[in-house]
């Protein structure tokens, strides 16, 4: 894994449009809600 960001956005946004085009690949969510706790899901996208 190379720890970089790939993608950035606010659920509800326009930009939560754009998960879609993920290439395939590993990937970590970190979902955060302002003052609650966070939860973090691997997962795995195949084209």
């Amino acid at each position: 894994m190379k720890g970089e960001r790939v993608l950035q956005f606010t659920a509800g946004s326009d930009d939560e449009q754009r998960t879609a085009g993920l290439p395939a690949g590993i990937y970590v969510l970190n979902a955060v809600k302002w003052g609650e706790k966070s939860v973090v899901k691997k997962f795995a996208v195949k084209k």
